[in-house]
């Protein structure tokens, strides 16, 4: 499965990855992902749920094996129940001779600010193959939108609510274009909120000096 995205490898990297954005795009059509707990490091673990429109809840977690940032994932995924445990391949909750786990790869390659995303899941019963691929063709269609259109409710957006230089505007292809790299956010929110912080202190001061010249 693959899909190449008008946006820069990094953008892409922040929507595969980030706990609050996975939410927006894990699942087909008509299923939700309440839950998500990802740990991404070499040897870290992920906890990701979906949730049906009956309300049926289905449960992943595996292990990060191998971790390239903005280039490649390479992870194993089991069937789990709610806590996180992995339960075996023949007790899976969907048809098909699973077994306990699979593995995933993940592969970004970015050429002139788009980047081509494949994904290989290997393991998986033959006849479930062409379900996967609908499944994650619906999948790339939320990232799709989440990378090109206006700011989600995180990641970037956080800037904003914070009252740093980005607009609401903005997607997260047009701020990379300014030089605005995923990498960076972290640094970029703990100066804006240092900043910020400054000039409520010298707000505060001159506030002070005010009262005390009217005295």
């Amino acid at each position: 499965m693959e899909r190449t995205l008008e946006a820069p490898a990094g953008a892409v990297w922040q929507v595969w990855n980030d706990a609050d954005l996975i939410k927006q795009w894990w699942g087909p059509r008509g299923y939700s992902a309440p839950v998500i707990h990802n740990d991404l490091r070499v040897g870290g673990s992920y906890l990701w749920s979906m949730k049906s429109a009956e309300g049926r809840m289905f449960w992943n977690t595996g292990v990060y094996n191998e971790v390239e940032p903005n280039k490649k994932i390479v992870a194993t995924m089991s069937f789990a129940n709610q806590e996180g445990r992995a339960i075996p391949g023949a007790q899976a909750p969907v048809l098909g001779r699973w077994p306990d786990k699979i593995i995933v790869i993940t592969e970004f390659s970015e050429l002139n600010g788009h980047t081509r995303v494949a994904v290989t899941e290997v393991g998986i019963p033959l006849f479930v193959e062409v379900l996967s691929k609908i499944a994650w063709t619906q999948q790339f269609d939320k990232i799709q939108t989440l990378v090109e259109s206006p700011a989600p409710s995180t990641g970037w957006a956080k800037d904003v609510a914070l009252g740093s230089k980005y607009n609401g505007s903005a997607t997260h292809k047009d701020r990379l274009k300014r030089g605005d790299h995923p990498d960076n956010v972290v640094d970029n929110l703990g100066h804006t909120v240092a900043v910020r912080d400054q000039s409520r202190r010298r707000d505060r001061r001159r506030a002070l000096r005010t009262q005390n010249c009217a005295l």
